[in-house]
């Protein structure tokens, strides 16, 4: 179940989505609560449209909702639905025309993207034969997720009437958005999921509200339908499916989908069916968690070095905002690509424009990285005379070279490992153990 645990990944891999996900929480608190402050959500919006601008399609999602069936249930339109609708459109425009230049950042139109690889992980395929996989797997592994997400959220399937209520509706809104984004949008790096991962608090709100508003059930049989749902769960992973993968992937679940329907179709066991549900998703989900918090000792590895911040807060304090750093590190530790250029705390630790460190997220990266035939992490960067003078310096510095990186771009500082080549070319104003600090003459 990979859409069930991402949150341990996310809540630590994404800063900007952390801090979305606090800016988003007053406004959804807002528009759902009823008492709303219209330029404390104007300023609210502007800030995630700087911050995550992830939040905002799922916030006119939601609003939507509210407007189109409130519009059909009161057959009018209350002004404040479409007064935030515009709002947020507003900022969603300017994150794209403005904060994103009319980039895309790699994000396309691609249903079943996120099945796609999620195939590679259960069938063992690989780029490029993860671009012609056929509908039937994608379908087939779709239903299957989306049967883990209602493990999840069975309970907003109780809310009854209540789901027509502005600040369900809302909620709900904001989740079908997330959920439909990760299914219909791809990304080289699967950052369609984190339109899922905006929506995942409101929907569990959605769910907690259905279990609340659901006929009561005596706590020994919900313990009992956990224990039931868990008992499948463990079976299921045992279970040893003959035929081809699909079918393997697709029988275990299909164990608990009917009595599962069957029981959602008769509303007065809706929280027996969320006990049921529940208690399948735990052993999956806890292994997952598990894994996040205590990984294998081999997974262990220290990417940034001992030093490396307290020679970046050096750079930091002696220089100044609008100096320029030139580095010769542009690769994470790992093995996995040739180089991964996931690597950005040069430009974090010092708070300065660094010429080149990482560019594995750029735009210029994405734009060029076509799904399923080539992993983002292949692509070089987009302009190779920039990376070809910056490296110079490092690898084969001279008077010539050096006067070129701070003349045409305007480098001031030498951010690197114990390099002694640049010894005579700049001065040496900071080294520890593991990073060294140079200034151009």
């Amino acid at each position: 179940m990979s859409f069930t645990s991402r949150s341990m990944f996310t809540s630590w891999a994404s800063p900007t989505q952390t801090f979305g996900a606090l800016l988003f929480a007053p406004v959804v608190l807002m528009l759902a609560g009823g008492r709303r402050s219209w330029v404390a959500l104007a300023v609210l919006l502007l800030a995630l449209t700087g911050s995550k601008a992830t939040f905002l399609p799922l916030l006119l999602a939601g609003l939507l909702l509210v407007g189109a069936v409130r519009g059909v249930v009161e057959r009018r339109v209350r002004a404040e639905w479409p007064a935030a609708a515009g709002l947020t459109l507003v900022c969603l425009l300017i994150a794209q025309f403005v904060v994103f230049g009319r980039g895309a950042q790699g994000t396309t139109v691609a249903p079943f993207a996120t099945m796609r690889s999620l195939w590679g992980s259960v069938a063992g395929s690989e780029m490029p034969a993860l671009a012609s996989v056929p509908a039937g797997p994608l379908v087939v592994l779709t239903a299957v997720h989306l049967f883990c997400l209602a493990c999840v959220w069975g309970g907003a399937a109780a809310l009854g009437r209540r789901a027509l209520e502005p600040p369900m509706l809302l909620l709900l809104g904001i989740g079908a958005a997330g959920v439909g984004a990760a299914v219909v949008f791809g990304h080289p790096s699967l950052s369609q999921l984190y339109f899922l991962e905006g929506a995942r608090p409101y929907l569990s709100i959605a769910a907690v509200c259905g279990v609340l508003a659901a006929r009561r059930v005596p706590w020994p049989i919900v313990a009992c339908l956990v224990g039931m749902g868990t008992g499948a769960a463990l079976l299921a992973s045992a279970l040893d499916v003959a035929g081809d993968v699909l079918a393997a992937v697709a029988v275990p679940y299909a164990m608990l989908a009917a009595p599962a329907a069957l029981m959602l179709w008769r509303r007065a066991f809706g929280l027996a069916v969320v006990a049921l549900l529940t208690g399948y998703a735990l052993p999956e989900s806890a292994r997952d968690v598990a894994a996040h918090v205590t990984p294998e000792e081999g997974e262990r590895r220290r990417e940034i070095p001992d030093g490396a911040m307290e020679a970046g807060r050096w750079l930091r304090d002696h220089s100044s905002p609008g100096d320029v750093v030139a580095t010769d590190l542009h690769c994470r530790p790992v093995t996995e690509s040739a180089c991964d250029s996931r690597h950005y705390w040069v430009a974090g630790f010092t708070e300065r424009r660094v010429l080149v460190e990482g560019w594995a997220y750029a735009e210029s990266t994405l734009s060029r990285t076509p799904l399923f035939r080539t992993s983002y992490l292949d692509v070089p960067f987009a302009d190779p005379a920039r990376l070809a003078a910056n490296d110079a310096v490092f690898r084969r510095p001279t008077a010539e070279n050096v006067r070129h990186l701070a003349q045409k771009y305007g480098v001031k500082w030498l951010f690197t490992g114990r390099n002694s080549k640049l010894e005579g070319f700049a001065q040496l104003r900071f080294r520890n153990g593991s990073s060294s600090v140079y200034e151009l003459f």
